[in-house]
């Protein structure tokens, strides 16, 4: 529960608002390769209808602050906090990655959950922090409320709800992929600030 750095916020922000993009790419390319499970594809015009019968506060608060504050205290405060002390930086990054990947119940999208998880864990890691994967976490879901909520928002990406349809346009990749590596590479040098006010001590 250190606060974090400036540098770590901002880092967190430039992932939240751009994660959306590598992950659709991710999910388009395992869709073309081995197609689209029929129960996977009925519990996302489930969830879709669901969500459309919600406000919009209403659904950013339940889909993304909720999940973000909860997710992120339990996976990377709790369980990634406990391996710590006793394992190496990547191995509890991606142990950390992997249960929360797991925990999502939905093994279509174990490679992209389990991606989003390794980006969580790294900005905490960094940060020594949870706060910015808390952003990041917060907008990665208000983006995906977004989309289904008020999808006319993204038209001038020209990217479909759907990935089977295909990929992300190739400025929008280039664009969205520069702004989250920017974000990744913030996070590289994230101090929090007690302890960079230990250090100057």
């Amino acid at each position: 529960l250190h606060l974090p750095s400036g540098r770590a916020v901002v880092a967190g922000v430039a992932v939240g608002l751009t994660a959306w993009i590598p992950a659709y790419q991710l999910q388009s390319w395992q869709q073309a390769l081995f197609g689209t499970p029929s129960i996977a594809a009925e519990n996302a015009r489930a969830l879709t209808a669901t969500i459309q019968q919600l406000t919009l506060g209403s659904a950013i608060a339940l889909l993304a602050a909720v999940p973000a504050l909860c997710e992120e205290v339990l996976f990377r405060g709790f369980f990634m906090g406990s391996l710590r002390g006793s394992s190496r930086k990547w191995t509890a990054i991606l142990g950390s990655a992997m249960v929360f990947g797991v925990f999502h119940f939905l093994l279509f999208k174990l490679a992209v959950t389990t991606a989003l998880g390794i980006v969580l864990a790294y900005l905490c890691w960094q940060s020594r922090s949870i706060w910015p994967a808390v952003v990041s976490h917060f907008l990665h879901n208000a983006m995906g409320v977004l989309t289904v909520v008020r999808p006319g928002w993204f038209d001038w990406m020209g990217v479909s709800a759907d990935a089977d349809t295909g990929g992300i346009p190739p400025g929008v990749f280039l664009f969205g992929g520069g702004v989250f590596a920017a974000g990744i590479l913030l996070a590289r040098r994230s101090i929090p600030i007690t302890t960079r006010a230990e250090l100057g001590a």
